[in-house]
């Protein structure tokens, strides 16, 4: 079975290290004396954990064998029984999960911090309704911002994103429309992931200001490690109007789009999910700029859109783009990833 294997490995490695220690004990003393790393070993066998299957072991390792090396295999009760109260003592005094009422008036202390962070989650799926929670989100009020920067007090407001109602929301949005914080909330390692979340969970009207902001920067965000995937995200749920928007900015920086790895990353978005139109006007726009093709095509993440340029153009544009791609002496170096 299961046990006898896992006992028989057990008796196989610490019968080497008893055999070892006994050598080692040799050299010095006229008395066998056991190696530490061996005693280690032995002492787990007098512990409650082991008794599920030291039953198993071959009788080398019971106690009554054990005598052949001086070893006594009886629990240290002075050593386990106390560390047994300890862990028993400490889940009994273990915190219980707090609800609703009892992070009332301390959401923002609590979610500062791991564990708080989690309590405070927990007490957000136990309330029964979304009154409850926008009761105690409306704690973070004025701190917004600072919530979307912490590692852990952004997981409360991703949480509270999708379980409160829209209009709810209203002040969040607020907050992170102000100046150029929707800007730098897309290029924040946390606050990326709540201004997505935005997107998803409010209406369009409501995000209109933190959108318009973010587009009206395009190349700078989606150039970003973590602002390139707000605006992918943009892209793959923008209306028609947004689409066109999206479109004439990257237009504006292909250059500095295409000969960056995260702008790459956005352009193939864009060449992939875009209107037809929207994806045509883009795909000319790099048989005009036949160094940027190359560039894109030559990149991990830009092969795709490099892929999508030729689907889309048609005729004599099309046979333009195949000749620039093979007469370009970068197409040697292209990646296995970035092959057309």
């Amino acid at each position: 079975s299961g046990r006898s294997v896992l006992a028989l490995d057990s008796f196989i490695e610490v019968k080497f290290l008893l055999d070892c220690g006994m050598v080692m004990g040799r050299q010095n003393q006229a008395e066998p004396r056991v190696a530490f790393p061996a005693k280690a070993l032995l002492a787990r066998l007098g512990t409650p954990q082991m008794n599920l299957w030291a039953k198993y072991l071959p009788h080398d390792l019971h106690d009554g064998g054990m005598k052949t090396y001086g070893i006594s295999t009886k629990p240290d009760v002075a050593r386990h029984g106390a560390k047994t109260h300890s862990v028993q003592s400490s889940c009994k005094s273990a915190k219980r999960q707090l609800g609703p009422a009892d992070v009332a008036g301390r959401v923002w202390e609590l979610s500062r911090h791991p564990e708080g962070s989690r309590e405070v989650q927990h007490a957000l799926d136990l309330a029964e309704h979304k009154d409850a929670i926008a009761a105690l989100i409306s704690e973070l009020r004025g701190r917004i911002w600072e919530a979307s920067r912490c590692p852990h007090a952004n997981h409360v407001l991703q949480k509270c994103i999708g379980l409160m109602k829209p209009e709810d929301l209203q002040f969040i949005v607020d907050e992170l429309s102000h100046g150029n914080l929707p800007v730098q909330a897309s290029r924040h390692k946390y606050g990326c992931r709540i201004v997505q979340k935005l997107f998803d969970h409010c209406h369009a009207d409501q995000v209109r200001l933190l959108a318009d902001a973010i587009i009206s920067q395009t190349s700078h965000v989606a150039r970003h490690p973590f602002g390139n995937y707000v605006i992918q995200h943009l892209l793959r749920h923008a209306d028609p109007q947004r689409s066109q928007e999206l479109r004439q900015q990257l237009q504006k920086d292909l250059g500095g789009l295409a000969t960056d790895p995260f702008g790459c990353a956005a352009l193939s978005t864009a060449m992939n999910v875009l209107p037809f139109d929207d994806r045509l006007g883009l795909a000319k726009c790099f048989v005009h700029c036949p160094e940027l093709l190359v560039s894109v095509a030559s990149s991990r993440h830009g092969s795709l859109a490099a892929s999508a340029v030729l689907e889309l153009l048609q005729g004599q544009e099309q046979k333009q783009a195949e000749a620039i791609l093979s007469q370009s002496e970068d197409t040697s170096s292209m990646s296995q990833v970035g092959k057309l």
